[in-house]
């Protein structure tokens, strides 16, 4: 019994880190967060800010006072002045921000250009259903059209309201609703007032 339980227990050992590989294998590995790109200054320029940058990305973290301390002697032990990459910092800050401003309004153009397209869309679409509602009821009317008798030149013979009254009398089973149907019906002409009965 002991060489079994242990071959189930090195059995279940297995599985355990079989379904370990899965899940790992299964989950994306963890993107790490871009940096924006740093700009290389020209030869010869002056320390700014781009440099400072690209400085502290190199340094560990730890307790920041320390490490700002240790930066800047050792940029003044190079003769450069902090005060100097601070006031490019001032002006890198001033030209991205132009920079956001501009993207920002080419970004509302562009959403506002969306929605005029859009209205476009929407007025083009209501077209198209009347157009297709007038197409159909106008091949409605050819076919129709086409089992109605025909002048010599082609146009179609209106019936007379005799003609309707004769399909009407031929077609009707009750006799009483062809005799109202050749009676005219009176109906009151507008303007006029009924006279009351007496």
């Amino acid at each position: 019994m002991g060489l079994f339980r242990r071959k189930s227990e090195s059995d279940m050992q297995a599985l355990d880190s079989d379904e370990a590989e899965v899940e790992q294998a299964e989950a994306p590995p963890p993107k790490p967060t871009p940096r924006p790109v740093l700009r290389q200054p020209a030869p010869g320029t002056p320390y700014g800010i781009d440099r400072a940058i690209a400085l502290m990305r190199t340094l560990p973290r730890g307790n920041v006072e320390v490490i700002v301390q240790v930066v800047k002697a050792t940029l003044e032990s190079n003769d450069v002045e902090v005060k100097a990459i601070i006031a490019d910092a001032t002006r890198r800050q001033e030209e991205l921000r132009s920079n956001v401003d501009a993207r920002l309004a080419e970004i509302s153009d562009l959403e506002s250009k969306v929605a005029r397209l859009k209205r476009e869309i929407e007025e083009f679409e209501a077209l198209h259903a009347e157009v297709s509602m007038v197409k159909e009821r106008l091949i409605l009317a050819e076919e129709l059209s086409a089992s109605h008798p025909r002048t010599e030149s082609g146009r179609i013979v209106i019936p007379t309201n005799a003609d309707v009254v004769g399909f009407a009398s031929d077609n009707a089973e009750d006799p009483v609703q062809v005799a109202d149907a050749r009676e005219p019906v009176q109906r009151p002409v507008s303007g006029q007032r009924r006279r009351p009965r007496s």
